[in-house]
């Protein structure tokens, strides 16, 4: 199952989020336009392909063309934008979901007993009979917690910052092997100087020094 791409958006392609009138849109082909989507959306460029989905909670409403419910279009000129202020699945949805799910468990269980008791000392005791019920364990979505918004952030931060110092490291090595040629060279014309008597031992010594 696909959903949209950006990274603070669960919103995935199925029935319940056609229901709410979501749609999803692939990237444009022009290699312009899609540059410009995914600069508007900070993403990798690496994550995105013709493939990928954009779900139309990111465009404004004048952006979308609706003249065709069975073919909801993206206008040519709109642009998407990562934070939205309308409905976005969260975490927060995830646990109401969650705690739906554990009411709908405790209404389900058997109903209680109540039966009088006769007794000597007190004619009007009751006597209530609670049903046994298995323990249930609650399981961690570790797979949501994986993939939480945050998670990803983070994870997007950290591969940004590892491209950045990678790059700083191979412009580092090149600065370093330009100089290296660069006094290479002078060293060899510096040998040639002093074979030709043009300079001394001395006057060489203290030009190697300056390199």
């Amino acid at each position: 199952m696909g959903g949209c791409v950006v990274p603070t958006c669960n919103h995935r392609t199925d029935g319940k989020f056609k229901l709410r009138n979501i749609t999803f849109h692939r990237f444009p082909k022009d290699p312009k336009r899609r540059t410009l989507w995914i600069n508007s959306l900070n993403l990798d460029v690496s994550k995105v392909s013709l493939h990928t989905f954009i779900c139309s909670k990111h465009f404004k409403k004048e952006d979308i063309d609706t003249s065709s419910l069975a073919n909801v279009r993206i206008r040519p000129n709109a642009l998407p934008i990562e934070h939205v202020n309308n409905e976005i699945v969260t975490s927060s949805d995830f646990q109401k979901e969650s705690d739906a799910k554990m009411v709908k468990e405790i209404t389900n269980v058997d109903e209680i007993t109540i039966t009088h008791v006769r007794s000597e000392t007190n004619p009007t005791s009751l006597e209530v009979n609670l049903p046994l019920t298995q323990e249930k364990e609650t399981m961690v979505d570790f797979e949501f917690i994986y993939n939480s918004p945050e998670k990803t952030r983070l994870r997007n931060r950290i591969k940004y910052l590892t491209h950045e110092y990678q790059t700083k490291i191979r412009k580092l090595h090149q600065s370093l092997r330009r100089k290296s040629n660069y006094i290479e060279t002078l060293t060899s014309a510096l040998d040639e100087l002093k074979k030709e008597r043009l300079l001394n031992d001395e006057q060489v010594e203290i030009l190697l020094i300056l390199l």
